[in-house]
C-alpha cells in the first residue's frame, strides 16, 4: 500500500512509488518514441530502445556522442538553440527536424526537449523524439491531391463551393474566382455573386438563391458579368449532404462559354451544310424541268409544234410550282389557327378524299373504329394536309390487292397517337435517318419536301412524327399530338 497525491492505491503484492526510479525507467525503456537524455554540452548519457531503432545505431554507438551525430546539418542551428532556450530556464519546447539514419537516408521527426535538473539547477536535456514521416507522407500525398485538384478544376473549368446556410457565405475554389474574374479570398457571400449574374437573369437567380438557402435541389444555366464587362455562361449545381445534426449545401459552378460557342459554330456549319443541301436539290429539281421547256421551245420556235407538247410543258411547270410551294411552306409556314376537332371524324373525311385515289390502285384503305371521342387541338386544314400527304405514300407504297389501315392508340392521357401502316416493300434501314431531309425521297418523281413539311407541322402542333419500316413488310408511320383534356364520350359504332 503506498499513497500518492493523498490517495491510497493498492497493486496487489507489489507497491510503487511513481516517482520510483526503477518504474520511470520501465516507462522510458517501453516508450515507442526515442528517448534520451543529453548533459549540457549536447553529450549522449542514456538512450532507449527506440532511438536506437530510430537512428539504426546501438547504444554503444549513441551514448557519449553528440545529439547532432543524428540530426541532419541543415537542422542543427535551430536544433541546439531549441536546447540552449530549454537550459537558460525554458521549460519545455518542441522543434521540428529531420533525422539522419545510420544508413544515410533520412525521416522528419519532431523532438520535444525538457530540462533535466538536479539541485544545483538545470545540467541537460530530456529529448523525445516522435518519427513523423508517415505523416509526412500523408500531408504530401494530400498537397499533391489538392494541387492535381486545382489544375483539374482549371482544365474543365469547372469551380466548387460549400455554403453555411446561418451566414450565406460560400467557401469557395480558386476557379469559382477565376470564372467570376474576381482576386481569390477564398469565399463569396451570396449577395455578392447575385451582383455579377447578368441583368435579364437576376431575378431567376434570385429564386433560385432563396430555394437553395431552404435545401431545394437545382440545375440552372446563366449569364454572369465580370468586373471587366465580359459576359460568360455558366452552369450552376448543388445538392444537399447531411452529417449527423449538420446539413452541407455544396455545388458546382462549370464556365460553359467555350462549349456555347462550339455548339454555336456547330449549328451554324449545320445550317450552311443544309442550306447548301437544299440549294443543290432545289437547282436538281428545277433544272430538269427547265431543260425540257426550253427543248420544246426550240423545237417550236423552228416550227415544229404537236398538241402534246403543251401537255408536257404544263406538267413542267407543274412540277416547277409544286416545288416552289413546299418550298415557301417551310420558308414562310402559315400561322397555326388552332381548334378543338374529333380525331376520328377528321380521319374519316381523309379516308373519304383519298378513296378515288385508292380505288384507281386497287388498294382498301380500311380505319379501325375507335370506341371512345378523342379531341384534339390543332389547325384543321394543316392537319388535314399532313394526313393526305401520309396516306398518299402509303397507297402509292402499296401492292394492287393490299391494304393501309389506319388506327388511333388511346392508351396514353397525355397524348394520342395515328398509326398509318401500309403493306408495301418497306425502307431500307440504311434510308430511315435520311427521310424528312430536302430532296431525299424513295419514290421516283418525290421531292422529299412533302415528309420534310409534314414533320415540321406536326412539331409546331407540339407532336412528333416517327417512321418505322421493315423489309419486305411494310412501313408504318405515327403521329403523336397532345390530347386535349376532355372527358371521352361514348362513339356510337354500328
Amino acid at each position: 500500500m503506498t499513497q500518492w497525491r493523498g490517495r491510497v492505491i493498492s497493486l496487489a503484492d507489489d507497491t510503487w512509488n511513481y516517482r520510483d526510479e526503477h518504474f520511470i525507467k520501465l516507462l522510458i525503456e517501453q516508450n515507442p518514441d526515442g528517448i534520451c537524455s543529453i548533459d549540457s554540452t549536447g553529450l549522449l548519457i542514456r538512450t532507449n530502445p527506440a532511438l536506437c531503432t530510430l537512428t539504426g545505431r546501438t547504444q554503444q554507438e549513441l551514448i557519449g556522442t553528440h545529439c547532432f551525430s543524428f540530426i541532419a546539418p541543415e537542422n542543427l542551428r535551430n536544433v541546439w538553440k531549441a536546447i540552449e532556450d530549454v537550459m537558460d530556464g525554458q521549460k519545455t519546447t518542441t522543434v521540428s527536424t529531420f533525422v539522419r539514419h545510420k544508413s544515410g537516408s533520412k525521416f522528419k521527426a519532431t523532438v520535444s526537449i525538457s530540462p533535466l535538473c538536479s539541485q544545483s539547477g538545470v545540467i541537460g536535456c530530456y529529448l523525445v523524439m516522435k518519427d513523423c514521416s508517415k505523416e509526412q507522407d500523408t500531408e504530401e500525398l494530400l498537397q499533391t491531391t489538392q494541387k492535381i485538384l486545382v489544375y483539374a478544376q482549371q482544365i474543365a473549368h469547372l469551380g466548387s463551393w460549400e455554403l453555411n446556410p446561418r451566414t450565406q457565405i460560400a467557401i469557395c475554389s480558386e476557379e469559382i474566382f477565376r470564372i467570376f474574374g474576381l482576386p481569390y479570398t477564398g469565399y463569396l457571400p451570396i449577395i455578392k455573386i447575385l451582383d455579377h449574374i447578368h441583368p435579364d437573369d437576376r431575378e431567376p437567380m434570385e429564386q433560385q438563391m432563396i430555394d437553395l438557402l431552404h435545401g431545394q435541389p437545382y440545375d440552372v444555366e446563366c449569364r454572369i458579368v465580370r468586373p471587366s464587362g465580359e459576359i460568360r455562361h455558366i452552369h450552376a449545381r448543388r445538392q444537399t449532404m447531411s452529417e449527423g445534426k449538420h446539413k452541407r449545401i455544396v455545388g458546382t459552378i462549370q464556365d460553359m462559354t467555350d462549349n456555347k460557342r462550339v455548339q454555336e459554330a456547330l449549328m451554324q456549319s449545320e445550317k450552311l451544310a443544309l442550306v447548301g443541301q437544299l440549294a443543290a436539290g432545289i437547282a436538281h429539281e428545277i433544272r430538269n424541268p427547265l431543260t425540257s421547256l426550253k427543248g420544246f421551245l426550240n423545237f417550236m420556235a423552228k416550227g415544229h409544234f404537236e398538241d402534246h407538247y403543251m401537255d408536257i410543258m404544263q406538267s413542267e411547270l407543274t412540277r416547277i410550282e409544286a416545288v416552289t410551294s413546299e418550298l415557301l411552306v417551310l420558308a414562310r409556314p402559315h400561322p397555326v389557327q388552332f381548334q378543338t376537332i374529333d380525331l376520328y371524324e377528321h380521319l374519316s373525311k381523309v379516308v373519304e378524299l383519298l378513296q378515288p385515289q385508292s380505288m384507281m390502285r386497287d388498294v382498301s384503305v380500311v380505319l379501325q373504329e375507335c370506341d371512345q371521342q378523342v379531341h384534339v387541338e390543332c389547325d384543321p386544314s394543316q392537319l388535314q394536309q399532313v394526313l393526305i400527304n401520309v396516306v398518299k405514300n402509303a397507297i402509292e407504297a402499296s401492292a394492287s390487292g393490299y391494304q393501309v389501315r389506319l388506327s388511333i392508340d388511346t392508351s396514353h392521357t397525355e397524348h394520342v397517337s395515328v398509326r398509318i401502316a401500309d403493306t408495301g416493300q418497306g425502307i431500307p434501314a440504311e434510308h430511315l435517318n435520311k427521310l424528312g431531309t430536302p430532296f431525299f425521297t424513295t419514290k421516283d418523281k418525290g421531292t422529299g419536301l412533302g415528309l420534310m413539311v409534314s414533320k415540321k407541322i406536326i412539331q409546331s402542333h407540339g407532336g412528333d412524327l416517327t417512321v418505322a419500316s421493315e423489309l419486305n413488310k411494310g412501313t408504318v408511320v405515327t403521329l403523336t399530338l397532345p390530347r386535349r383534356q376532355h372527358s371521352p364520350g361514348p362513339r356510337s359504332v354500328e
